[in-house]
């Protein structure tokens, strides 16, 4: 018996023992690497999944998770019963007969892409990546590869270079601040992390809410900031910011505690809900052609796509001359598979 994929035949790979070396990749909600305890993204099946950035799911109690050292203070992780794998850029492990690496992936505190090497195949994961140098991260690196797993949605909209996008924030803050409090609504975590940065050097007294207020607290060690950082409770606000995420925003009751104040969007502008003033593009990663430079500079030879990966995204790879696949359900694809397409 065989499984297909867009009409591509592929044999079912058997079981074999434990410690043996990688032998295929799988997707469910997520990639794993058959034959091996990892699994990455949304993976729910992995023994061991690896957490590549603040917009992923967090780590539920009693799971075991990869991450950068500095990613797991960021999620405040420490005080939750989970099994932390935590590493630091630069450095290598060794996983039963894989060793593995991490590189940043410029997506906020601690996002990183996952390197595994073994024999002499080296298979690259990632679930976001921003080319252009951030703000509260160290800029990203682009390893070189055989096999590039990627699973991250790609905005149409070519993102705002980030010290751009936080000049006009700051621009935009002082007359919008003038007669009360303004409100941010942050479409992402590292949105949120990247309006923070810009606080920094700003006078003005941040009220966020219970999730962020915990996350830029847990993360000021890495962004330096901001120095006026309140917690959003029931008592009206009178002055200064309000930020909020934008998914939680017409649920609320912040809407109708500053109603009439501008109100602006930071991140991803291409599900916008709520009326806005301003957008500001901050936290974003990279649109389609940029991940299709980034693909290119890393040389892999084949591409699986996700899930999150539109279809646009693979008509572009293809006219690009990069051998890409997308996956659409549960799938096992054997190492073989790949050697015969090469």
């Amino acid at each position: 018996m065989e499984l297909s994929e867009n009409g591509v035949q592929f044999p079912l790979i058997t079981p074999a023992e434990p410690d043996k070396w990688p032998r295929g990749i799988g997707y469910r909600d997520g990639f794993r690497i058959i034959g091996t305890p990892m699994g990455f993204g949304r993976s729910k099946d992995a023994k061991l999944r690896f957490v590549a950035s603040l917009n992923e799911r967090p780590p539920k109690k009693h799971e075991r998770v990869l991450m950068n050292r500095t990613l797991l203070a960021a999620m405040d992780c420490e005080t939750r019963n989970i099994d932390v794998l935590a590493m630091d850029f630069g450095q290598t492990i060794r996983l039963g007969r894989m060793e593995i690496e991490l590189f940043p992936a410029g997506l906020g505190p601690g996002s990183a892409q996952l390197k595994l090497s073994y024999r002499n195949r080296r298979i690259l994961y990632c679930g976001g990546i921003r080319l252009a140098k951030p703000l509260a991260s160290p800029p990203s690196e682009v390893p070189t590869c055989d096999v590039l797993l990627l699973d991250v949605p790609a905005s149409p909209q070519r993102p705002s270079a980030p010290s751009r996008a936080a000049k006009d924030l700051a621009a935009w803050l002082e007359p919008a601040t003038r007669r009360g409090p303004a409100a941010l609504l942050c479409s992402s975590k590292t949105a949120a992390i990247d309006a923070a940065w810009v606080f920094r050097s700003l006078p003005y007294k941040i009220h966020a809410a219970r999730g962020l207020y915990d996350l830029l607290r847990h993360s000021a060690p890495f962004i330096g900031g901001p120095p006026h950082l309140l917690r959003l409770g029931s008592k009206p606000v009178r002055e200064g910011v309000l930020l909020v995420p934008e998914e939680s925003w017409q649920k609320s009751a912040h809407c109708d505690r500053i109603a009439g104040t501008q109100i602006a969007q930071v991140g991803s502008t291409d599900n916008a809900t709520p009326p806005v003033s301003a957008s500001f593009r901050l936290g974003d990663g990279e649109d389609r052609a940029g991940l299709v430079t980034y693909i290119k500079q890393t040389g892999a030879a084949e591409v699986v796509l996700g899930r999150q990966c539109d279809e646009s995204l693979l008509r572009l790879l293809t006219k690009s001359d990069i051998n890409a696949f997308r996956v659409t359900h549960p799938v096992q694809i054997p190492f073989p598979f790949f050697s015969r397409r090469q």
